[in-house]
């Protein structure tokens, strides 16, 4: 059932197939073939060298494994596999019965609705960081894609379930093995990654390579294919004699590779890199395709934004998404209903942020009377408007029960444009109204000064806050927010401190902003006016008595 057709692969997917680490991390840039080209074949070769073997194919979360990678990898087994769904394996279901096909020998726990069947009997848990499957498994090797976004601790809590069997496949390098896939780190929390690049073992990647370039110049396969009698068997001893070597090899290596876009040039062409570099800012394009590495800016205006302690992982209702069939041919549309975070017969509490390039909301639900959770971040960019924003938001939360929103603005929201246009305040009020939402608008008077909301948040991101004040942010649904904190620098005016806001800024020569807006300070400036606005509001402890903290 294998496939003997040609393939392309480009240098990083043919290093990865033919080196076979046992342990393998790729940082490779976006659209670089990491789900098609290094973890199908990756997932393939375990299960077609381990039969009725358990693997787990993980993702940071569920519901992107399902509508993202595990369509990638499907495409990626029917083009070097000639594998089809429905023949060769079942998704969230068994083989029939009358199939009479082998199932693994750890017995699968939970749902069928979470596996891959393989004809071989080999199974696939298909899991994530932020629900609980399988957990307690036994699994013979595991797959992780989009690593950087996962918690270190929690892939050391994944290596001890790879136990057992170690009588059937203990002599192979595909037991226990370990690929995690991943663009570029760029947070702090995310540079345990590249921490694997000491770990890379050059001189058993050169030996496997060595013998993978001899057996190709040599074309031993072709002369076994062609030969008979006593040559052929002595072929077929040099043949086990290499893949022995392969395989001993390969047990204790560890690969650390990285890659750009441009690794996958013949597959994406010319005109897919140009629009790229056409759409992205300079500093976006050196990142996501190019996969340079970047600095977090250190010591910035949120210095003590910590994503392992203020965030927590997406919290989906998977109740209601496992209700949706064939998420991994079909995909979904998301509404409120999917955040398990949100509290529907509660407030939402909103702040916003306009400007020319983007208009962007913060949404946030108070935990009792001295945490604020911020739920989700939204934005448009132009040539969309606030108007825009508003109405997707209101689609989103259209299936609330309690259609009340604690709207926070400043004096910069009030004022109305030189051509009589209705200020942004009156305009978010008006929409949402509209929308047969409930507005309690909280004006918070005069924009606090960048000293001011330093303090504040010195103090509430270390919990030192006079009324124990504590912040946290799902951070699936927040990921620009927080890059847009955590890119925040900060600059000094005398003795005051100033976030530095340089990063919204346009470069008018090249017509394009430095940063991409959703990821300069724009959204993080909505995040001030929630947060300042539920103090003022709710904790009853005003930003100007804040004291600042080391």
């Amino acid at each position: 059932m294998e496939n003997n057709k040609e393939v392309h692969l480009n240098d990083a997917q043919l290093k990865s197939v033919m080196v076979q680490p046992n342990r393998e991390i790729v940082i490779i840039g976006r659209g670089g073939g990491k789900t098609q080209g290094i973890q199908a074949p990756f997932v393939a070769a375990n299960a077609i060298a381990m039969p009725r073997s358990t693997q787990r194919l993980a993702s940071y979360t569920y519901e992107g494994l399902l509508t993202n990678i595990l369509p990638g990898i499907i495409s990626g087994w029917e083009e070097m596999n000639n594998w089809r769904e429905g023949v060769h394996f079942f998704v969230g279901q068994w083989a029939p019965k009358s199939w009479d096909w082998h199932r693994p020998y750890f017995k699968t726990q939970g749902d069928a609705k979470h596996i891959v069947h393989i004809y071989n009997g080999s199974v696939i848990q298909l899991a994530s960081m932020d629900r609980s499957i399988n957990n307690g498994a036994s699994i013979d090797s595991f797959s992780l894609d989009e690593a950087r976004l996962v918690r270190r601790k929690k892939v050391a809590e994944m290596i001890p379930a790879m136990r057992g069997n170690l009588t059937k496949f203990g002599h192979l390098s595909n037991y226990q093995s370990m690929l995690m896939t991943s663009d570029m780190p760029q947070l702090p929390s995310e540079k345990w990654l590249l921490d694997y690049e000491d770990q890379n073992s050059q001189a058993l990647i050169d030996g496997i390579l060595d013998i993978q370039q001899y057996m190709c110049d040599s074309e031993l396969v072709q002369r076994y294919q062609k030969a008979n009698g006593t040559y052929k068997k002595q072929l077929e001893l040099e043949i086990n004699y290499w893949h022995k070597e392969l395989n001993r090899l390969r047990m204790d290596c560890t690969m650390f590779m990285e890659a750009s876009t441009l690794e996958n040039l013949e597959a994406l062409g010319r005109k897919a890199i140009l629009n790229m570099k056409e759409t992205l800012s300079d500093q976006e394009f050196a990142v996501a395709v190019l996969n340079q590495r970047r600095d977090k800016v250190l010591n910035g205006f949120y210095a003590a934004l910590d994503p392992e302690v203020h965030s927590y992982d997406g919290r989906i209702n998977y109740d209601l998404f496992d209700g949706v069939d064939d998420v991994h041919r079909n995909g979904y549309s998301k509404d409120s209903r999917m955040d398990s975070d949100y509290f529907d017969n509660e407030p939402l509490h909103l702040a916003f942020d306009h400007n020319a390039a983007i208009n962007s909301a913060v949404i946030g639900q108070p935990r009792g009377k001295k945490e604020m959770h911020v739920l989700n971040t939204m934005y448009v960019k132009q040539p969309k408007y606030l108007t825009d924003l508003i109405n997707n938001m209101t689609e989103y939360y259209r299936h609330a029960k309690n259609k009340t929103a604690i709207y926070y603005y400043d004096a910069t929201s009030i004022k109305e444009d030189s051509r009589g246009n209705p200020s942004e305040s009156t305009t978010v009020i008006s929409l949402l109204s509209r929308a047969g939402w409930k507005v309690r608008g909280r004006y918070l008077g005069r924009t606090a000064r960048h000293d001011e909301k330093y303090r504040v948040w010195q103090s509430v991101l270390s919990e030192n806050h006079p009324a124990g004040a504590l912040f946290k942010y799902n951070r699936v649904n927040c990921m620009n927010m927080e890059k847009s904190m955590l890119n925040a620098d900060v600059r000094m005016s005398g003795d005051e401190y100033r976030k530095d806001k340089r990063s919204e800024q346009k470069d008018y020569t090249k017509g394009e902003y430095k940063v991409p807006p959703e990821e300069a300070t724009h959204i993080s400036e909505a995040a001030d006016t929630l947060l300042i606005g539920w103090l003022d509001d709710t904790v009853g402890s005003s930003i100007f008595s804040a004291p600042v903290t080391a």
